[in-house]
C-alpha cells in the first residue's frame, strides 16, 4: 500500500479495512465518499497522514451507517 513508515495508525487501519472488504477500487471508493479526488488519496498515502476533517468525515459515516442498522433492526421488532 505505502512505504511510509510513520503513517498515522488510524489512517493506515483504515486503508487495510477498505482495502481487504473493497479490493480494487478501494482508493477511488474512499474519495468519492469524503468528496475529494482519488490524487488526494494518493498524497495522504504518501504523506502517511489524513486531514482530521476527513478522518472525522469517514468516522460519522460509520456512525450514521450503525444508526441505520440500528433504526432497521428496530423497525423489524416494532414492526413500524
Amino acid at each position: 500500500m505505502t512505504q511510509n513508515k510513520k503513517i498515522d495508525p488510524w489512517f493506515l487501519n483504515e486503508c487495510e479495512r477498505m482495502e481487504s472488504e473493497i479490493g480494487r477500487g478501494w482508493k477511488r471508493q474512499l474519495a468519492e465518499k469524503v468528496g475529494v479526488g482519488e490524487s488526494n488519496v494518493q498524497v495522504w498515502l504518501r504523506s502517511g497522514r489524513v486531514p482530521a476533517a476527513v478522518r472525522r468525515a469517514i468516522e460519522l459515516g460509520y456512525e450514521v451507517e450503525e444508526l441505520k442498522k440500528e433504526l432497521i433492526a428496530e423497525k423489524r421488532l416494532t414492526g413500524s
